[in-house]
């Protein structure tokens, strides 16, 4: 597949809370509906992935919805390693994580250790952080991990030569884009999508072919940082 989507979400909840707090939580119902769209383009050719930040709980309960639709659709879940180390009952636990790494198409990845912005870390701490986070994931998967979603979204040339070096092939931001096969590997694009978008949003959201403003934000951000 030439071109490919990777849709950015973090939480599912119902649809008080997706309208409360638009850019934490998506609404079952708009869940299902993305997994039914991704389902009909990916069967023509047109990829398009799910991908969940932030390792909170309710991740498990959106890899069901959207595996009631179909096993087909690939998923990346990006895990912020502390979690772990400071436990409480809205982020996944280690049972957790090993339950999601049961299912075909399901990736797991880092979201750094202690979600920091990597480009704000030296170069000894930010490898730290990235060492740390893959370690602490590889030791409970029992597999290796190869892929990073960045923290706020937030990349510099050293947090992708860094990354590289350490072992991740992917890196995933939160910059509005689609993929295809001149898109750096550790730079993927990502659409997000916003708990309050109704399904004719959605539809168009993910039928452009750019985004005016996702292009400016882009280009005003690395203008900054690299």
């Amino acid at each position: 597949m030439s071109k490919s989507r990777s849709l950015l979400l973090h939480a599912v909840s119902n649809e008080l809370d997706a309208s409360k707090h638009p850019y934490a939580y998506v609404s079952e119902a708009q869940l299902t509906y993305l997994a039914e769209v991704a389902l009909n383009m990916n069967r023509v050719g047109h990829l398009i992935e799910f991908s969940f930040d932030d390792g909170h709980e309710s991740v498990l309960r959106a890899v069901a919805i959207i595996r009631r639709v179909s096993e087909e659709i690939k998923i990346k879940v990006f895990i912020p390693t502390f979690i772990f180390e400071q436990p409480n009952t809205e982020n996944l636990d280690f049972d957790g994580l090993k339950s999601l790494s049961q299912h075909m198409n399901l990736t797991i990845g880092s979201h750094g250790h202690y979600h920091r912005s990597l480009t704000r870390l030296s170069r000894t701490e930010l490898r730290e952080e990235l060492l740390k986070s893959k370690a602490i994931l590889e030791d409970s998967l029992a597999e290796q991990v190869s892929s990073i979603s960045y923290p706020y979204g937030e990349v510099n040339s050293q947090v992708r030569e860094v990354a590289s070096a350490v072992g991740f092939k992917q890196g995933y931001t939160s910059f509005w884009g689609i993929n295809s096969i001149k898109t750096d590997p550790l730079s993927f694009h990502r659409i997000q999508v916003l708990g309050t978008e109704s399904k004719e949003r959605l539809d168009s959201k993910l039928g452009r072919p750019y985004y005016v403003r996702g292009i400016i934000q882009k280009i005003r951000y690395f203008r900054r940082l690299i």
